[in-house]
């Protein structure tokens, strides 16, 4: 079909499920498809709505091989097979031995088997390679709060602290929250650093436009939307904008 076709990962905001007495991060992949066109669509067998989507990265195929096996190590960790989950987890490592995560889910694997030190170097390996993995300091912040080193585990603490006040989707997760509650002065004023951080990202440019929208500010609503409209990567996503502005514009009489 003449189709050029990769898998992406798609950050998702932050979602949890119990594998066993431990609680694991969702992670999504599906496949990005460049048409001849010069479209470019998302084929996905469990589709995201485009406000779960925090941002996108192409994957080559020996990365969509390591997840596979990195999901196989997990499920075997929760049936606490650690043998399997050893053995798979490798695997996932041996192809893909620069993504951050894959040696955070190992140091879990270890830290079940007693062997804490390795579980250390495995979280410490992770930080090595992204030093904002998240899951990787929450991991140590627990590896220390059970080797009695308080130290270490308050100091990784205020790194996670200080992690979540320069990420963007952390403070857009806050906007939510106060949007939840109606209190939307203070919804677009954690939109707004969202944005400070994150400038490109349509979904978070949207989401002003709405706030600004139900507080009644309509040229800002119009502005940021479109704006989101012009920097959305994906078909689906630009067409859902505009489909919003186009309502605004027939709700108050104003071309869209």
């Amino acid at each position: 079909a003449d189709l050029r076709a990769q898998y992406q990962w798609l950050e998702v905001r932050p979602q949890w499920s119990r594998l066993g007495d431990r609680v694991a991060v969702r992670l999504h992949v599906n496949v990005l498809v460049d048409a001849t066109d010069g479209e470019r669509f998302q084929v996905d067998i469990d589709p995201l709505s485009t406000g779960d989507i925090a941002g996108a990265r192409r994957l080559t195929d020996r990365d969509g091989e390591a997840l596979y096996h990195s999901n196989i190590a997990m499920g075997a960790l929760a049936e606490n097979d650690l043998e399997t989950a050893w053995l798979q987890s490798v695997q996932a490592i041996r192809r893909s031995p620069r993504m951050s995560h894959l040696w955070v889910n190992l140091g879990a694997i270890y830290r079940q088997a007693g062997q804490l030190q390795d579980a250390e170097d495995s979280y410490l390996r992770a930080l090595a390679l992204d030093g904002d993995d998240r899951s990787a300091m929450t991991n140590l912040m627990v590896l220390y709060q059970q080797q009695g080193r308080e130290a270490e585990r308050d100091m990784w603490a205020a790194e996670v602290r200080r992690y979540r006040d320069r990420n963007p989707y952390f403070h857009a997760w806050l906007s939510e929250r106060a949007a939840e509650e109606d209190d939307w002065q203070r919804a677009l004023q954690h939109m707004e650093r969202a944005i400070s951080l994150s400038p490109k990202e349509s979904h978070l440019l949207y989401s002003a436009g709405v706030m600004h929208y139900e507080m009644g500010n309509v040229p800002m609503a119009r502005d940021y939307i479109s704006r989101a409209i012009e920097t959305a990567k994906l078909v689906n996503q630009r067409e859902d904008y505009r489909v919003k502005l186009d309502a605004i514009a027939e709700a108050h009489g104003v071309d869209g």
